[in-house]
């Protein structure tokens, strides 16, 4: 039936002919602007889900359409630098980037190369010291590549990151993608097995992480060219196999990467200001930007805006995340004189054992360190919490606890308050912690009639179930993509 409906096309379209063999990528994509209007034409008689997602994809790239002479290199060569992010082990804009890989295209003709994250940091001459949470979780008194990603404003991080690269002699490249391991199972589920001859293996979607973690990971050491080399391995396959794929895994695969940009969880950076400027208005730059009150600005509506975000930063050097599971519950209430928001958060680590032990399993103990983000009127901030601790660790950062730990970082960054702290929750545990503040209602110099909530999500991390009591009516979201919620306040 595909086959069909591209024969109709090109049939009906001389110019869609070259879109016929999915290897001849290229000519379609330059022929995608002029072919729209009769693609809307062809699909409303014959009705294709093939066509809809080509109308679909055309839509929401159309803006870099017209520039893919840039993007394919075909005047001068592009690169592109992927950092290899596992969300196992979570960071700020998702998770540790231990590798990468850079992509040069030239002619529209691609080369790769893949690195381990420690080349670089090698290479790097002086020192820089590092955010204090870092320095307090490792005590190694510099800041390096590896532990980068540590703002969740992804421009702010993306710089930092840029100018590690470059101090460690690698190229400040063209675009800097994050690629989580979520978002590659997702697409090697659709590309299916994909043989590795060097190592013996055949990779898919159920296999890939334990088998690459085993062979780039285990007996590893810095200087070590293992783990380069089986992703070197793999990337080869991968682009053999790539080549025989039919055009409806490739809208299936262009699918997957659209869904994740939309979501946080695939974010781009790029060196040319006008492309960046697109990336931040399609929100796919990971640009933390306090939200605004929708219909705040209408005439008579005076609205109170209540902002969370939840930052998690695993520093437990292990890959807790793959048995973490999270839950906030909100309750807000309000007063004569005040919004109170109470966000009751537990955690609970399923590891099995506190020590990882691969291949059998990659979890661990969870100790993070993290930041929630309130409105900048917010008073009043109240934190307890209920920290579980490891039973097989003589060393780690102390929690904030309230009794033994009495103290949280509190600053202004992002027109935001930051509340940060250490949380601990030993492998096979519960934990908890509590977060409360206020919001005045005579902070605009009048009684506001709309209150918004909006929840913001983690970039990299695909979902965190939310439970809202808003003045007794309940709500819930699974935070895969940013929440909003308003109700009208009233004068009583």
């Amino acid at each position: 039936m595909t086959k069909l409906i591209i024969l109709l096309i090109g049939l009906l379209i001389p110019s869609a002919k070259p879109c016929l063999p999915p290897q001849n990528i290229i000519p379609c994509l330059k022929v995608l602007p002029s072919l729209e209007p009769k693609l809307k034409f062809a699909n409303y008689f014959l009705r294709s889900p093939l066509i809809s997602e080509f109308l679909i994809l055309n839509s929401e790239f159309k803006p870099f359409l017209p520039h893919l002479d840039y993007f394919l290199g075909q005047k001068k060569p592009i690169t592109y630098l992927v950092l290899l992010q596992n969300n196992h082990e979570l960071r700020a804009n998702g998770g540790f980037f231990g590798s990468y890989a850079v992509i040069t295209l030239d002619q529209g003709q691609p080369s790769f190369r893949f690195q381990d994250i420690y080349v670089p940091d090698g290479a790097l001459v002086g020192h820089v010291d590092p955010p204090a949470p870092i320095q307090t979780a490792f005590k190694q008194g510099w800041f390096r590549l590896r532990d980068s990603d540590w703002e969740p404003d992804f421009t702010t991080t993306a710089k930092t990151i840029r100018w590690f690269f470059e101090k460690g002699n690698e190229i400040n490249p063209d675009f800097l993608m994050t690629l989580n391991l979520a978002t590659i199972e997702k697409i090697a589920a659709v590309v299916g097995d994909i043989d590795v001859p060097e190592y013996g293996f055949k990779l898919n979607n159920q296999n890939l992480y334990t088998l690459l973690q085993n062979e780039a990971e285990i007996d590893f050491f810095p200087g070590s060219t293992q783990k380069r080399d089986a992703l070197t391995a793999v990337g080869e396959a991968v682009v053999k196999k790539l080549s025989s794929l039919k055009l409806d895994h490739y809208l299936q695969i262009s699918q997957i990467l659209l869904d994740q940009l939309n979501h946080g969880n695939l974010l781009l950076n790029s060196t040319n200001a006008n492309f960046q400027t697109i990336l931040e208005q399609k929100d796919w730059a990971g640009k933390l930007n306090p939200p605004h009150c929708e219909g705040g600005d209408k005439e008579g509506v005076s609205c109170l805006l209540d902002t969370v975000l939840l930052v998690e930063a695993n520093l437990g050097t292990n890959k807790a995340n793959c048995c973490v599971d999270r839950k906030s519950v909100h309750t807000i209430t309000k007063t004569a004189t005040d919004i109170s928001h109470l966000i009751n958060l537990t955690f609970t680590n399923n590891s099995p054992l506190e020590n990882p032990l691969p291949p059998r399993f990659f979890g661990g103990n969870y100790i993070s360190y993290l930041r929630y983000y309130l409105p900048e009127n917010a008073k009043n901030i109240r934190l307890t919490a209920q920290p579980t601790l490891p039973k097989t660790l003589t060393q780690y950062p102390i929690p904030f606890d309230g009794i033994k730990q009495k103290s949280f970082d509190l600053k202004f960054n992002y027109g935001l308050h930051q509340v940060g702290f250490f949380h601990l929750t030993a492998a096979g545990t519960k934990s908890a912690v509590q977060l409360s503040y206020d919001l005045p209602l005579d902070n605009l110099g009048g009684y506001p009639n709309v209150y918004q909530l909006n929840i913001l999500k983690q970039h990299g991390l695909e979902s965190s179930p939310q439970e809202i009591n808003l003045f007794g009516k309940n709500y819930s979201t699974t935070l895969e993509n940013d929440y909003s919620l308003s109700t009208a306040i009233g004068d009583e």
